[in-house]
């Protein structure tokens, strides 16, 4: 996780969770949010297990909840009462999960739901309580057929804020159906952006996605019927939309990318801005200005921040198959989608790599070896409650041998403190 000002310079980084040798516990981050104390509240998956983990704004571990099951997150809220709310799917993805959770990350209450009895695959993209203390849940769920992934119909789910179904609507418009973001307006309706995509077979029988669009329409807060559906044909390829948010105007601004006419996968980043009456305002590319003269480059941009002065951040990552790797990718626009700036691989690996740390061997019995490249001041280990289980002063750029055998069997959080910022991986023994 990296913390950037609003000019784009990055201030700090914190590897939270890193790839360990024992497969099943890497880790990955589906969602952050900041609370209204100025915590930071991340989804991730750890191996089998769901995690928040709360943070203050330097990337410190304050607090952990495991889920304790074969979840993963793939969204989380802070409620009106405090509380938050997390939703995923359990292992297999042929349901759905939501989690209750105090601020002191007890777990209050657990929901499982399973609205479709075609679907075998669900997944979540927006999850927000609205002004009522309803919660609406929105994404796509996958027919069981040989092309998977190929049908698919997109839906939105009103429940009470106990996790009683209200109602549940699907949307299926004779294409392959990704996933779809509503937001409340200010009278209490629901305006929703969406993305598909066609197919067609080439002369080797393989399919190819392309004539993508992208849409708006109305949904009906008390029933979950849609209505006034407009579809905006840019005559581009493979929509894959990824964000949908109002603007001070009272219009809209969304986000995704898209396949241009010589890529495979989706390479252009887009934003576009939408009136009160959602009339298309403006239509622009995010341009990535990349210094590794990269080819078959794929953009992901997967959220936008619209800040109190209408100017819209956003972040995501770009990626190769050379030597490069991944970076991550944060820009800024003004209100008309023009570039303030641009930051590309604001941690990219190859600069992580260069203050990273090695432990060795992971899992370990008793004894973990650990390779500090760098000046540091001292080491911490935590067990994923968060308790504090080990502290040791280090002195210079050196390799240490801990000897843990003390601890019972799990995973823990080992942290480096160093004069550039805090460096953490996963252990397990």
């Amino acid at each position: 996780m990296a913390r950037i000002n609003l000019e784009g310079e990055l201030l700090d980084w914190v590897n939270v969770f890193d790839s360990v040798a024992y497969m099943p516990f890497i880790s990955y981050s589906e969602s952050i949010i900041q609370t209204s104390g100025g915590d930071l509240i991340q989804a991730t998956k750890v191996g089998v297990e769901s995690a928040l983990l709360k943070m203050d704004g330097e990337g410190s571990i304050l607090d952990t909840a495991i889920s304790n099951a074969w979840y993963y997150y793939h969204t989380v809220i802070e409620l009106a009462n405090g509380n938050f709310l997390a939703a995923g799917v359990p292992y297999d993805h042929e349901s759905m999960c939501l989690h209750w959770y105090s601020p002191d990350f007890e777990l209050l209450n657990e929901v499982i739901i399973d609205p479709f009895d075609w679907c075998v695959f669900y997944r979540q993209s927006r999850l927000i309580e609205l002004q009522n203390g309803d919660i609406l849940l929105s994404g796509y769920g996958i027919y069981e057929t040989p092309e998977f992934y190929v049908d698919a119909n997109q839906y939105v789910c009103r429940m009470s804020n106990s996790g009683e179904i209200l109602w549940v609507s699907t949307f299926d418009f004779d294409y392959m159906d990704w996933t779809i973001y509503p937001v409340e307006d200010n009278d209490g309706g629901l305006t929703a952006f969406f993305g598909h995509v066609n197919w067609v077979e080439d002369p080797d029988g393989y399919r190819e996605f392309h004539h993508g669009q992208i849409g708006t329409m109305e949904i009906d807060p008390a029933s979950g019927d849609s209505s006034n559906v407009i579809l905006y044909n840019q005559e581009l390829n493979h929509y894959l939309i990824s964000d949908f948010q109002h603007m001070p105007d009272g219009g809209y601004i969304g986000s995704g990318q898209y396949v241009d006419s010589e890529a495979t996968f989706p390479n252009v980043s887009f934003l576009i801005k939408f009136d009160e009456n959602r009339e298309v305002e403006w239509f622009k590319k995010i341009e990535y200005n990349s210094d590794l003269g990269w080819e078959g480059q794929i953009s992901f941009l997967w959220d936008i921040e619209v800040l109190p002065d209408s100017s819209i951040v956003g972040g995501g990552y770009w990626f190769s198959g050379t030597d490069a790797g991944v970076r991550s990718w944060v820009f800024r626009t003004d209100a008309c989608g023009d570039l303030m700036w641009n930051n590309c691989g604001v941690t990219s690996y190859t600069e992580i790599d260069k203050q990273d740390f090695t432990v060795y061997p992971n899992p370990f019995t008793d004894y973990l070896a650990i390779e500090i490249p760098i000046q540091s001041d001292e080491l911490e280990v935590r067990d994923l409650s968060g308790k504090l289980v080990l502290q040791q002063k280090t002195f210079s750029a050196q390799q240490l041998k801990l000897n843990l055998s003390s601890l019972p069997e799990g995973a823990y959080i080992l942290t480096i403190n160093t004069s550039e910022g805090k460096m953490s991986k996963a252990i397990l023994k």
